[in-house]
């Protein structure tokens, strides 16, 4: 999905899981990337739901901005990239709500589909 063809989205589902790559007009990479099978229940009465941020490749996680614990993100905001051969994959909030976990730090090594963020759905978005 680089610069040489038009393919602009791609989806791949198997079984209970589903991968959604769609090149982004404004990204300084190629693609964004998005896992749309990334939510969770969360285990409690008031049956909240988690999105889970996936890393899209092995490669070096680098935030965007500071990332702390009850901090409010936008849908599709830029959370951080995964550097990997030099390019930079933006990874964003596949939702609007706030962040109940951080599992990594800016600058770690993650491996593809290691877990990096949750964040707790503020509007039960799927």
């Amino acid at each position: 999905m680089g610069e040489n063809t038009s393919l602009n989205y791609f989806r791949y589902k198997e079984n209970n899981e589903e991968i959604i790559f769609f090149k982004s007009e404004n990204s300084e990479s190629d693609f964004s990337y998005t896992n749309k099978n990334s939510t969770v229940n969360l285990p409690n009465d008031n049956n909240e739901r988690v999105h889970i941020l996936v890393a899209p490749y092995v490669g070096i996680v680098h935030f965007k901005n500071k990332i702390n614990v009850n901090q409010s993100v936008s849908k599709e905001e830029v959370l951080l990239t995964v550097e990997a051969m030099k390019l930079f994959n933006e990874v964003k909030a596949p939702v609007s709500g706030t962040i109940v976990e951080v599992l990594i730090e800016d600058g770690d090594a993650v491996e593809y589909g290691q877990n990096l963020l949750k964040i707790k759905d503020d509007n039960n978005e799927k």
